[in-house]
């Protein structure tokens, strides 16, 4: 049983979730570590959800059921006001965790007091099977996330009294990208990692994301880019943040996981590095590693791009070109917190 003041609140919102959802609770009641309270928000479920939460009787699981349909951030915010832990974790209701998750990250901040929030590497299985693995590193995250969202929503462990202290919320303006606006905000505001091991199996299939909220979901992914680019101090102009955002939305997909093609990308860094934008960060091994991560690995996840063409890639001129400016004239000016 779980004390009146939990060490973790596990939030899950649910709508509609009879498919997977026994699986997905049970992953959370066999966690190795016990003390947490599960909070199931069903958010007006029509289907047999409700009747699936109800049949465990676990006392760790509170269940709270909206009156009516407040959708997905609105759901997410009542549960982070309703939770009681210290630690906070996320989960899906169709995704898996593995069985000593919680344990893993509770120890983690445990030894770790200056760490606010902690992600995860995961397995995706579905329509798409594979590993992926997140930068770890505050300074190779706080960097990615001017591209895209680095860390897996389902995986994350923050602290309560961050959230409380700074009124931290998920917001309504970042629709279906409210999570990468909320992690911007952290990486602003405190030390944040990704834990290098698997700890979620996340259910990917065909309706995730749908085609009607495409374009809806790039013009939000460059409004996050743009505020954390403001107020995460890296002292860059109106115009230096607006080319940064426009190349790399341009040539990401959705969440920055694939990019569209070659050539757009290689036009899109000799864009970047022909504007002379002088992004400083610890070291230019940080913008070099990242980069070449980039050009070997996101590309070749693309299904669009055979793997013979980074062969060719490697031997061109302009990967030559790439890999020179990069080392030898970006400058160092902003300052990483």
């Amino acid at each position: 049983m779980t004390s009146n003041t939990p060490k973790v609140t596990v939030l899950m919102p649910v709508y509609n979730g009879e498919k997977y959802l026994k699986e997905t609770i049970e992953s959370i009641l066999n966690q190795t570590f016990i003390d947490f309270e599960f909070l199931i928000i069903d958010d007006g479920s029509i289907d047999a959800t409700e009747e699936i939460i109800k049949s465990f009787l676990d006392p760790r699981i509170n269940y709270v059921k909206n009156n009516e349909n407040l959708k997905i951030i609105s759901t997410l915010n009542k549960g982070l006001s309703l939770s009681k832990g210290r630690y906070i974790a996320r989960m899906d209701a169709d995704d898996i965790c593995v069985s000593n998750r919680l344990e893993k990250q509770v120890k983690f901040l445990e030894n770790n007091p200056s760490i606010g929030l902690i992600g995860s590497d995961y397995i995706s299985f579905g329509t798409i099977n594979k590993s992926i693995h997140y930068p770890s590193q505050y300074e190779d995250l706080k960097f990615s996330a001017l591209f895209y969202n680095p860390f897996c929503h389902p995986s994350i462990m923050m602290r309560k009294d961050i959230i409380t202290k700074y009124n931290l919320s998920y917001n309504s303006a970042f629709l279906h990208l409210e999570d990468y606006k909320l992690w911007t905000e952290f990486l602003i505001i405190c030390n944040c990692q990704n834990i290098t091991e698997e700890l979620i199996s996340y259910r990917t299939h065909p309706n995730q994301i749908s085609k009607v909220h495409e374009e809806l979901q790039k013009r939000n992914v460059m409004n996050v880019q743009k505020d954390y680019l403001k107020n995460a101090g890296f002292n860059l102009s109106d115009e230096e943040i607006q080319i940064i955002v426009s190349t790399s939305t341009s040539t990401s997909s959705v969440f920055g996981s694939v990019f569209v093609s070659t050539s757009i990308y290689i036009k899109s860094v000799e864009k970047f590095i022909r504007q002379n934008i002088q992004l400083g960060f610890f070291n230019n091994q940080i913008v070099l590693n990242y980069f070449s991560k980039i050009i070997k690995n996101r590309i070749l996840e693309s299904k669009r791009i055979e793997r013979a063409l980074f062969s060719q890639l490697k031997k061109s001129e302009i990967y030559k070109s790439i890999t020179w400016t990069i080392k030898q004239k970006i400058s160092i000016r902003l300052r990483l917190r």
